[in-house]
């Protein structure tokens, strides 16, 4: 009765009509891993057991004609492509030297292996061997999207796996060539001096051209969906070709393909959204079948050598794999489930492992035999199947604990979801402004996208225009599989909607656009920035994007004198290194001489890890002097400036946006805010600002002393007279603490700050100085020396931001003159 329904089964097939076909493979691809999933087997093996089934050595429905084995070949250079596309270059080059060790141990443990085994246990000769140790030296990154699914592909257990499978496959057909070329007579000098050059002609290719006509291509297209999908596919495609000239698989140059334009789709971007989608929808699915498909179950069933033949290839394979993991996993202080995750990416066998294969075949010795025999061939299609199964299966069990111990780690700032809110106004730049968001963006909470439209008579002609903004932004954010909430709000203040919305969102980060230029027209919109600012304490960047984001090379941040010691200084950094880290960028810090040692070391406390390079640039003054010496057309600079009345803030704040929009106008720069934690008008009260997350006592001291040194000693000895030991320990520490190069909060004022056991609460001792002192080398005079000390078990964000708010109540007199906002004076706002 089986054997009538298998014959039955068989009658239906092989299909013939590519409707059919194609037809019964979408059945397959949208069927198989929804089935097997529910049977907890990963969708991927379901894929290759389905493709047995189905393929002519079963129920004979599918044939593996030149179609399938186009679009299998097609889908595993796409899989090599993506694996390159998706790496974190930032964290490979921080562990290459880990890759390239694991890819060398990985290859090189299953290749003594199979030298030993097929030598003395199998029988075979030393070229069969060497041909045995290429096959099961490589490894397919079969299990890729799965750890992507998971959330792990940036992980250091699966970024040096990824980057060791470029060493082995390319070790793998390393070996390939030689045994070819030395049965053929062929491997002599001139062999090898063509295999280097044409070798050193494609890294010249890879690492010179195709970054080049890359950034050039991006910078010339700009939304243009289609068309930046179809030249990736062209690189591709081109590079796989040239790597097979120059003696390399093209696997080899579909993975360096990747790598080369990783630095151009951010891999939060809509374009990688859609490579991924088209990836694990079409083409693995393919590459998946045309594997099962190999499968031949009357060899299976019909010889026992063959399951021997296949037994040992598998065992070289596990083995060889696992301990090439685990040595790797002890050696990098790995944990068990990491160790394990490494051995199920590296168990699966099919790209190299098919190429050599089937040229082994075709290769035969002196004596006239074939190299590899039809058993081995079997043997290795059997060996493909069951690490193919086996490898994913390691993935999605010990994966998933990996992916709860990054869950479950202690919590990092740069970890914080970021809640963004986009002001939107100007469809030109609303897909620049989605994408740096993109970029920014940690967690899983949507994007919000807002417009709003002005009440008025024709207040529903705006929300109508409003909507159509709106739904362009979404499905520019959907491309890249992010949620989107978007918000619209009628409002006859456009600043008051906006901030309405912050407060109703509780919006971590607002994005918002500047076009750069200051015209009557914009004079309109000045308040609108000055009043988001004033009127919320989120980090705010304004951002002029006149280019593609995809182009940058290097993120420059400047830093300002006192910005370091602002509490919310860590969110702005935090957000640049993500973009660096995104947009595989370094990362190129300037500050001031004398914040250099305090920058340089809060710069490189915050995550995510990306190549950090602190430079001093003199005095702030000639800032945008030095921006003009150290920036290059592909930089994205960002300026921290702050909210006025915090200790950062300083009157050339006010012409910094005009200076920057005139002399940059062509080059992409955000002007930052840090989030603040009072309002404007708090900060301008005649006393302590009522914000203060506990009582400050204030103390005013007269001092007659002539240097700073000294009127710091004579104001703790009048408040501290019992405790002169304490008193002079108190004042080398203040000093120390600020350096030599005492800077000024305002004119005339100089604050002092740290903490101190001699205190309880904290205090904000301030000396009038009789005669004005001169400090520094600019001319600088001090007037009033302040010293806020807090208590020794004080948390440091809650001293940051008193010190923040008593340096606005320290000045406020001071710059009343100076009160409105940059943009205010300027008059520009979203465009």
């Amino acid at each position: 009765m089986i054997q009538s329904f298998v014959e039955l089964i068989r009658e239906i097939g092989p299909l013939s009509d590519p409707v059919q076909i194609f037809a019964l493979v979408m059945v397959i691809i949208l069927v198989a891993p929804l089935v097997f999933t529910r049977l907890r087997i990963p969708g991927i093996v379901g894929l290759i057991v389905v493709g047995a089934l189905v393929g002519p050595s079963a129920a004979g429905w599918l044939e593996r004609d030149e179609t399938i084995q186009l679009l299998g070949t097609v889908g595993l250079l796409y899989l090599m492509f993506t694996a390159g596309l998706s790496m974190d270059l930032g964290q490979f080059q921080k562990l290459r030297g880990r890759s390239v060790g694991f890819g060398l141990v990985s290859f090189a443990i299953p290749m003594v292996l199979a030298l030993i085994v097929g030598t003395q246990v199998m029988g075979y000769s030393m070229a069969t061997s060497l041909l045995l140790g290429s096959v099961v030296g490589s490894h397919t990154l079969l299990a890729y999207p799965m750890a992507v699914r998971l959330g792990i592909a940036q992980s250091p257990a699966v970024t040096v796996t990824t980057g060791g499978t470029l060493v082995t496959d390319t070790l793998s057909l390393l070996v390939l060539a030689v045994v070819v070329a030395n049965a053929a007579g062929d491997a002599d000098r001139a062999f090898w001096v063509t295999f280097g050059a044409g070798l050193v002609a494609f890294l010249i290719y890879i690492m010179v051209v195709v970054p080049r006509v890359g950034r050039l291509f991006f910078r010339t297209v700009r939304n243009e969906p289609t068309t930046e999908f179809g030249f990736l596919l062209v690189i591709l495609f081109v590079t796989a070709v040239l790597a097979e000239v120059a003696g390399l698989a093209p696997i080899v140059g579909a993975f360096a393909a990747g790598l080369a334009l990783n630095s151009l789709v951010p891999d939060t971007g809509t374009l990688m959204g859609r490579i991924q989608f088209v990836g694990e929808a079409l083409f693995i699915p393919f590459f998946l079948l045309s594997v099962g498909m190999l499968v031949d179950f009357s060899v299976l069933f019909g010889e026992l050598g063959v399951w021997i033949t296949a037994a040992v290839f598998t065992g070289l394979v596990v083995i060889g794999k696992a301990s090439a993991a685990w040595t790797a996993g002890l050696v990098l202080r790995m944990r068990s489930f990491e160790s394990w995750t490494m051995t199920g990416l590296t168990i699966p066998q099919a790209a190299a492992t098919l190429a050599v294969t089937l040229i082994a075949f075709e290769l035969f010795d002196p004596s006239g035999e074939r190299v590899f025999s039809a058993e081995m061939v079997n043997g290795v299609v059997i060996m493909i199947l069951a690490t193919c199964l086996v490898g994913p299966s390691l993935v999605e069990r010990f994966g998933r604990q990996l992916a709860l111990a990054e869950e479950e780690r202690p919590y990092d700032p740069s970890d914080a979801p970021e809640r963004i809110l986009i002001p939107l106004a100007n469809p030109a730049t609303a897909d620049a402004l989605i994408d740096l968001s993109l970029m920014i963006r940690r967690g899983n909470e949507p994007l919000f996208p807002l417009t709003v439209a002005r009440d008025g008579a024709d207040v529903d002609a705006q929300v109508a225009a409003s909507e159509r903004l709106l739904a362009h932004a979404v499905k520019h954010a959907a491309a890249a599989d992010v949620p989107v909430n978007p918000l619209t709000r009628v409002d006859m203040n456009v600043a008051a909607g906006i901030v309405r919305a912050v407060k109703e969102r509780r919006a971590s980060t607002i994005v918002i656009g500047w076009n750069g230029k200051v015209t009557t027209r914009d004079r309109m919109f000045g308040s609108v920035l000055d009043q988001l600012i004033g009127d919320t304490a989120a980090t705010t960047l304004v951002c002029h994007l006149c280019r593609p984001l995809s182009v940058t090379e290097r993120v420059v941040l400047a830093v300002p004198p006192f910005a370091e010691r602002d509490p919310g200084f860590g969110a702005v950094v935090r957000a640049a290194r993500r973009l660096a880290a995104r947009s595989s960028a370094s990362l190129l810090v300037l500050t001031s001489d004398e914040c250099f040692e305090r920058v340089d070391q809060r710069i490189n406390a915050v995550g995510p890890d990306v190549e950090t390079e602190t430079v001093a640039i003199g005095q702030w003054g000639h800032m945008t002097d030095a921006i003009g010496r150290h920036v290059r057309k592909d930089d994205l600079l960002i300026v921290i400036t702050a909210r006025q009345g915090t200790l950062a803030w300083q009157p050339e704040f006010i012409a910094l946006p005009f200076e920057l929009g005139q002399r940059f106008s062509e080059l992409n720069f955000v002007i930052a805010y840090p989030p603040g934690v009072e309002t404007l008008q708090q900060a301008r009260s005649e006393t302590l600002p009522a914000t203060l997350g506990v009582r400050v006592s204030e103390v005013r001291h007269q001092v007659a002393a002539a240097t700073v040194e000294a009127v710091l000693s004579d104001l703790l000895r009048a408040h501290f007279p019992n405790s002169p030991t304490a008193v002079q320990r108190l004042r080398e520490q203040l000093l120390a603490r600020h350096g030599n190069a005492l800077e000024l909060i305002g004119p005339s004022i100089l604050l002092l700050d740290g903490h101190s056991p001699i205190v309880n609460e904290p205090i904000l001792l301030v000396a009038e100085c009789e005669a004005a002192i001169g400090v520094g080398d600019n001319g600088d005079v001090v007037r009033q020396v302040a010293v806020f000390l807090s208590p020794m078990d004080r948390k440091a964000h809650e001293h940051l931001r008193d010190v923040s708010a008593i340096a606005g109540h320290l000045r406020a007199s001071t710059f009343h003159a100076a009160s409105r906002s940059p943009f205010e004076r300027l008059g520009v706002g979203e465009r």
